[in-house]
């Protein structure tokens, strides 16, 4: 899954946009700043090194997105809709020796190009599995902290998809959120973007009832949904 990528279907931008790794290469209809009209739309594996690009990296650092997300030392961690790997292989870096990093994809080619960077860098204890949208083969309340990085306006059922993440979190984890921001003009499609009071409900609906939300730039945002102590 994963995109950062390029989403406007016009080529390059301004903002270095091809940010994930995740499937789409279709151009889903519909605005996701709304309930409903959701087409799946991934990006295709076969322009997967886009999304490992160094000017992408440069303008959106893995590294730094990941801590501001509340990865640490020693966590474990689900990249969720890794692509080929933008932010595991730095998640890797992050968490350490002690930690614990888990890539879920629902395309085996991104799968396969991520294991082959795995390989290549030496990194044999990382976790990659193959999931659907709504589930993903790993034992429950697992995850200090699952990330998902410009991943959940591709969800057919931005709902079901958060409610795996609320499945896979420990108590007392959080669910990262990054998509492109909804209340700025951006060359990125509507349908490419979906809007924060948006995941809030589907969040809360979870059981992700708690959302913090930060700007991370003049493109994205993050948001961080936890349980609410009852």
């Amino acid at each position: 899954m994963q995109t950062d990528r390029d989403e406007t279907g016009h080529g390059a931008h301004r903002h270095g946009h091809g940010d994930h790794g995740h499937a789409h290469d279709g151009h889903g209809h519909g605005d996701h700043g709304g309930p409903g009209g959701h087409r799946t739309h991934r990006f295709s594996a076969d322009h997967a090194e886009r999304l490992l690009s160094e000017e992408r990296a440069q303008s959106f650092p893995p590294g730094a997105a990941l801590r501001n997300a509340g990865v640490g030392p020693g966590m474990t961690v689900i990249d969720l809709g890794c692509g080929p790997g933008f932010f595991t292989i730095p998640a890797r870096h992050v968490v350490g020796a002690a930690g614990h990093v888990i890539a879920a994809d629902v395309q085996p080619e991104m799968l396969d190009h991520l294991r082959g960077r795995l390989s290549q860098a030496g990194i044999a204890d990382v976790d990659v599995v193959l999931a659907t949208e709504g589930q993903v083969p790993v034992a429950g309340a697992v995850a200090d902290v699952v990330f998902a990085a410009f991943v959940l306006h591709e969800a057919n059922d931005p709902g079901a998809f958060l409610a795996e993440c609320a499945r896979l979190v420990k108590p007392g984890g959080a669910v990262a959120i990054i998509e492109w921001r909804h209340d700025v003009d951006l060359e990125i499609r509507a349908d490419h973007r979906i809007a924060v009071p948006v995941i809030a409900a589907h969040a809360t609906a979870a059981g992700l009832d708690r959302h913090e939300v930060q700007v991370l730039d003049d493109a994205r945002v993050l948001v961080r949904l936890t349980r609410g102590i009852p």
